[in-house]
């Protein structure tokens, strides 16, 4: 296992926070070592599948189960299926994204569900990674619908034909629309015009609507990591 110090949560929160990381490898005497360890205001425990058995440990030490994060990826190589427009971001229209993130644009992920973090402060978290993943080579691109941007994607080349979405959404105004298929082909359109390859994303268990379109979409699950959570 691993503590990580997750100092970019203490700039968007305010609040200390340590990651623990736990191992396939793990007994039940190392991870009650490694809570004892853990001194932050905000604690985050990261548990793999094949650590279910000890789950229980977590609530008996005063954590809460709150949401599990689904790892999926598709390889688009020699893809041949009709993929939706999009378009680069200009600075005006990040801008606009970046309002519809302050009004409030995601609901299902740990964060906004958590009542010990305010809601401004959580959009302003989402703001934070879209300029931070910018910083790392990201590029945001948006969902072209019937010449409009309803959505965006924020995608990052990390390897030689590898790519990672980061964050996407489809803007308030839009949803209800049937729109999550057409939102998951454009990160897959980004990817096919730029040299194609795979192509990785994490989706919360809170949200089943992105991960149904996902997998209708050609992703595959690959593993899944489990958040607990406690607040000192």
């Amino acid at each position: 296992m691993k503590i990580v110090e997750a100092h970019w949560e203490e700039r968007n929160f305010g609040v200390t926070t340590q990651e623990l990381i736990i191992d396939v490898s793990d007994d039940a005497d190392s991870i009650n070592s490694g809570i004892d360890n853990l001194t932050a205001q905000y604690q985050v425990v990261k548990l793999p599948p094949e650590q279910i058995a000890n789950s229980n440990i977590f609530a008996s030490r005063g954590f809460s189960f709150i949401e599990s994060i689904i790892h999926i990826d598709t390889d688009i190589t020699g893809w041949g299926k009709e993929l939706p427009n999009y378009k680069i971001m200009s600075e005006s229209e990040r801008d606009t994204m970046l309002g519809y993130i302050v009004s409030g644009m995601f609901h299902t992920d740990r964060f906004s569900l958590d009542p010990f973090f305010p809601k401004e402060k959580v959009a302003n978290r989402y703001k934070n990674v879209v300029f931070d993943e910018i910083e790392r080579g990201a590029v945001l691109i948006g969902l072209l619908y019937k010449n409009d941007i309803v959505g965006f994607d924020l995608i990052k080349k990390t390897d030689e034909s590898v790519y990672v979405c980061t964050l996407a959404g489809i803007y308030p105004p839009f949803q209800g629309m049937k729109l999550s298929g057409l939102m998951v082909g454009c990160g897959l359109s980004y990817v096919e015009d730029n040299g194609s390859g795979k192509i990785y994303t994490g989706i919360s268990s809170n949200n089943i609507a992105s991960l149904r379109a996902h997998l209708q979409a050609g992703y595959k699950i690959n593993s899944i990591t489990y958040i607990f959570i406690k607040h000192i």
